[in-house]
């Protein structure tokens, strides 16, 4: 059994240090300091590793091609869900930087405090993007927002957790505004049948509770192959 673990413990190691080097937004600080948040509380973090810069670049293209054919002069509110130690907040702060003549707004919630130690050291600097240490269940701003990137781990939670958390988004967005998330690609399939019992009828009512979702919301999705593993983004219009 200890040889299994310490297998399974190498295993993510490697699929970390590869991921990262994609990523090439990490110190080895940070790396270590991910992987050992993952290890003390997988189901919290879900990851094995932080995402890559290909989806990045995938899970925030709604929000560039809105920046791109922007000319009203509201705010652009965007929140980022389960940010870990930045990786695709970094991308979203390259699209903020590189747009500073509209007026855009960041907010980041991340449940972690080590990781919104690293977060607010990366970011403090930066007036537009705000971290905030919480559960998301938790956070009621007096706005909504035009754009959500989550990446919360919604197969490692409960079901009923889960089904909270996603009510809760839904309230936070504007109506047509687009909520973007991801799942690893395959794994909740496959999972299934490794489960029995009460853990099998939650794990189903989960993978049920975001097949009606997509149906009634989805406009897009995609999976990305260049990750540790493979991830599937979904992108859908909350109307």
């Amino acid at each position: 059994m200890k040889s299994h673990f310490s297998y399974i413990r190498l295993l993510s190691l490697v699929f970390f240090m590869f991921s990262a080097h994609l990523t090439k937004a990490l110190t080895w600080d940070e790396m270590k300091q991910f992987f050992n948040e993952f290890r003390k509380n997988p189901a919290t973090v879900g990851a094995i590793a932080p995402s890559s810069s290909l989806v990045g670049t995938e899970i925030t293209k709604y929000f560039v091609n809105a920046i791109k054919q922007e000319t009203a002069t509201k705010t652009i509110h965007v929140l980022e869900v389960g940010a870990g130690t930045g990786c695709l907040t970094k991308v979203i702060e390259a699209i903020v930087d590189k747009n500073h003549d509209i007026d855009i707004k960041v907010d980041v919630v991340e449940i972690s405090p080590e990781f919104c130690t690293i977060l607010r050291q990366k970011f403090e600097n930066n007036q537009r993007i705000t971290i905030h240490c919480k559960s998301i269940i938790n956070w009621n701003p007096d706005y909504r927002y035009d754009f959500i990137i989550c990446t919360l781990p919604f197969n490692s939670f409960e079901s009923t957790l889960m089904k909270s958390i996603i009510e809760h988004l839904q309230t936070l967005i504007y109506p047509g505004g687009v909520l973007s998330y991801v799942a690893y690609a395959g794994i909740a399939d496959i999972k299934k049948h490794f489960l029995w019992g009460n853990a099998k009828k939650q794990h189903l009512e989960k993978i049920n509770t975001l097949k009606s979702l997509r149906k009634k919301y989805q406009i897009d999705a995609r999976t990305v192959i260049v990750n540790c593993p493979p991830i599937r983004i979904y992108h859908l219009e909350i109307i």
